[in-house]
């Protein structure tokens, strides 16, 4: 049975609920009706009814969420006809168009995290640069003072088994000590020929009362995927449209393709009860980000008469990559002027880098350029040669942002806030073939975004709200005639 939001709070696990009374994606405890944007939360219990094992789970079951991308799960999604590229670890910003966070959540294992909160809309006072479709909270499972141990398996088509094992418990007589350990194993192929996937992670947490009003967590998260001959981008089409009556198990990646990726988080948090209205929240972590890929694709203006015209391409590539991110905000409840109010104020800053390789393959000499029936096609085997570029990029970012909510009369909330941004991106292209670099860099410095709500309680089940926010996003990679960067969009 599943039960509704009475009496809950902002934790899920354990509620058997498939709502939560409060969310932390705006940095303070909130209920769903007093935001004056969209929040979806995907609740612990949904998690674990619905079989959800991934984030690119996730994007297909919150709505006016779309995805386009791959077929091997690193897809990216969107809403509001923008793509979503904020993500959030605790509420901690993982800025936008970094590679260290992007491809990894997406493939990322959710034994780590007992909710997932999904905001639609520009999300610039907390985030930072980015996009406006929206941003994406995932939270993190907590250890329990009683001793708890759980254990599930799984088995579906195709070859698909999973194993979970999830222990928790007190590690001190006094309870001030707590430990979770909980780790996951999933190996499964696909209804094509060929494709196989193996994903191991596990999720480790310590969390010590220093006293009564200070709790410290320490952590880490460590995930390895590893995928084989798994299609990209799915199978061609006629040049007029038209399917190509493909045999369901096709599949046109080449048998050599593969796709490796491990991440490793390190994390601490420390959050401070100062006295009965404010509290103070320092958080931060460490990512580590590494890709080896060697990919195909098949495609072309395919002729439907003779079935001529396709080709099949590979290219390898190397990634390594660094990010770390910290937070750290005060938040607390005061009366202004005889009205219930409250205050967020706070910074953060991160700093990533990226080295990224580019890898010739196995050269046939123009052998699959032009294919001259794609019904009769076997994808050849290929093999990474030699380097032709590496790209080394980083990024800093730093913020100061502050919100004040003011209950102006009791049915009706007044938000102001705001953000200052400061941007710094850099990168150097080396072709290896000549030595030749291309160097660019972008600068914003001292933006300023606002955020505008409203909400009008009706009663105690529903409100009605009004917001206005901003975002703005970086041209990376985008000049003028004259080579001069263009402004951010926003």
């Amino acid at each position: 049975s599943v039960v509704g939001q009475a009496g809950l709070g902002v934790n899920t696990e354990n509620t058997r609920s498939y709502t939560t009374g409060a969310v932390t994606i705006g940095k303070s405890e909130r209920s769903l009706k007093e935001i004056p944007q969209t929040v979806t939360v995907l609740t612990a219990q949904r998690i674990k009814d619905q079989n959800i094992t991934t984030l690119n789970d996730v994007y297909g079951l919150v709505p006016g969420v779309v995805t386009y991308g791959a077929l091997n799960g690193d897809n990216q999604p969107y809403a509001r006809g923008f793509e979503i590229d904020n993500f959030q670890i605790n509420g901690i910003p993982i800025p936008a168009g970094t590679s260290t966070g992007i491809t990894s959540l997406n493939w990322s294992d959710l034994i780590s995290y007992e909710r997932v909160e999904v905001l639609k809309g520009s999300a610039g006072l907390f985030q930072g640069a980015g996009s406006p479709g929206g941003a994406i909270n995932l939270v993190r499972k907590r250890a329990s003072s009683d001793f708890k141990l759980s254990t599930v398996t799984q088995a579906g088509t195709w070859d698909n088994y999973r194993q979970e094992v999830d222990v928790q418990g007190a590690l001190n007589e006094e309870k001030t000590l707590r430990g979770r350990l909980a780790t996951s194993y999933n190996t499964r192929r696909y209804f094509y020929d060929g494709g196989k996937s193996k994903r191991a992670s596990t999720y480790g947490v310590l969390e010590f009362d220093l006293n009564p009003d200070t709790l410290l967590s320490a952590g880490f998260t460590y995930q390895n995927a590893d995928n084989r001959s798994t299609m990209d981008w799915g199978l061609p089409g006629y040049k007029d449209g038209s399917k190509i009556d493909f045999k369901r198990s096709t599949n046109l990646s080449s048998p050599s393709d593969y796709n490796d990726v491990e991440s490793t988080q390190y994390f601490f948090e420390a959050k401070h009860q100062l006295n009965d209205d404010w509290k103070a929240t320092l958080a931060t972590n460490y990512t580590r980000f590494n890709l080896d890929a060697l990919y195909s694709n098949t495609g072309g203006q395919i002729d439907p008469i003779d079935n001529s015209g396709a080709y099949n391409w590979a290219e390898g590539r190397g990634e390594n990559n660094y990010q770390y991110n910290t937070d750290l905000f005060l938040n607390g409840n005061f009366d202004m002027l005889g009205h219930r109010s409250e205050a967020i104020l706070g910074a953060n800053i991160s700093h990533s880098k990226r080295v990224a390789g580019r890898y010739d393959v196995t050269n046939y000499n123009g052998a699959y350029d032009f294919i001259p029936d794609i019904l009769n096609f076997t994808p050849p085997k290929y093999a990474r040669t030699n380097k032709y570029r590496t790209t080394t990029s980083t990024l800093d970012q730093q913020g100061l942002y502050g919100s004040l909510r003011v209950n102006v009369f009791e049915p009706l909330d007044v938000i102001v806030g705001a953000r200052v941004s400061w941007f710094d991106y850099k990168q150097d292209q080396r072709n290896e073939l000549n030595g030749r670099h291309v160097k660019s860099d972008m600068q914003t410095n001292a933006k300023v975004v606002p955020f505008y709500g409203l909400v009008y309680a009706l009663n105690p089940n529903w409100s009605t709200y009004v917001s206005y926010a901003e975002i703005f996003t970086p041209q990376l990679n985008v000049e003028t005639v004259d080579g001069s960067a263009l402004t951010p969009r926003s």
